[in-house]
């Protein structure tokens, strides 16, 4: 057990070492996360049509200096009757990426979460990607994190 914990640790390190490259603006950001998808959906491996995802992406500006770009409803209980992004093969995600804007310089990432679920009856019936502040309570209930400190990958169990 501690030879996983060792490895969890050197992993969660690794990770949170490599930061994005991000724009100077959190609209500019949310502008390249939009046509990323509008290009994922031109190149046949997102079903969720361009429209649709202009309604999807939001941008949240109202608690400065921190900004929320949602793509899609949180969905915590997994309801594939909420909007969400469809991928080609079926699976359905959403996500949500917080930045800091500052005077000067690129954006400052705070956190993110992305859940991707997958059709049928397969293993694990999803994925989810967190990068949260520290002392945030991700983890609890179906998901056991792998890492505990400010990144959580979730393995998960069928319920």
């Amino acid at each position: 057990m501690r030879e996983a914990s060792t490895l969890q640790m050197r992993l969660q390190e690794r990770i949170l070492g490599q930061q994005p490259e991000l724009p100077e603006s959190a609209r500019r950001l949310h502008r390249e996360l939009r046509d990323a998808l509008i290009t994922a959906h031109n190149e046949g491996l997102l079903r969720t049509v361009p429209a649709q995802i202009h309604k999807l992406v939001k941008l949240d500006d109202s608690k400065p200096p921190h900004v929320a770009i949602m793509g899609a409803t949180k969905n915590f209980h997994r309801d594939s009757g909420l909007p969400h992004f469809e991928r080609d093969d079926g699976a359905w995600f959403d996500f949500a990426v917080t930045v800091a804007e500052k005077r000067k310089g690129p954006l400052e990432l705070i956190g993110y979460n992305f859940e991707l679920r997958f059709p049928g009856e397969g293993y694990p019936p999803f994925i989810r990607f967190d990068l949260n502040e520290p002392g945030h309570a991700n983890g609890i209930g179906a998901c056991a994190p792998i890492c505990t400190r400010a990144l959580t990958i979730c393995r998960c169990s069928r319920r």
